[in-house]
């Protein structure tokens, strides 16, 4: 699914370059919704791990009308040769896509009604990140921060 968008990029493979686990801190500001995900180390995210957090957000979000916004995409592709295959020959094809996640970043965000659905649904989201994450909230005592 996320292969047919990422298809029009400079250059079709990249190096492996390093994720930086230093501490790394962006803006932690959520811009849509009243709460988010934000990760508390560095690591990969793959394309199946994203398809699969953002279809079990559509499902559980789908009954409440809630919203969500991805603040991060799968842009780097990593290549892979076949099995069996000897060296040399150049570098291999294209075999999956991933997303490079700095420590601080903001992972995505979701808005609903009840404050504690939107709690549930990111207990249930954080297990499915292969690395350790953390909420960010602008609720205080169920207002708004403006």
């Amino acid at each position: 699914m996320i292969t047919n968008i990422i298809s029009n990029s400079n250059f079709t493979k990249n190096r492996k370059g390093k994720v930086n686990h230093s501490n790394f801190n962006l803006t932690k500001n959520l811009n849509y919704g009243t709460f988010g995900i934000c990760s508390s180390e560095g690591g990969y995210l793959t394309s199946e791990q994203y398809d699969n957090i953002r279809n079990d957000l559509i499902k559980k979000l789908k009954p409440f009308k809630g919203k969500f916004w991805f603040r991060s995409f799968p842009n780097c592709t990593r290549s892979q040769k076949t099995a069996e295959v000897r060296m040399g020959r150049g570098k291999g094809n294209n075999s999956y896509h991933l997303l490079k996640v700095k420590k601080g970043t903001i992972l995505f965000e979701i808005d609903t009604n009840k404050y504690s659905t939107n709690l549930n649904f990111l207990y249930s989201l954080k297990t499915k990140f292969p690395f350790k994450t953390y909420f960010i909230s602008n609720y205080v005592y169920n207002k708004k921060i403006i």
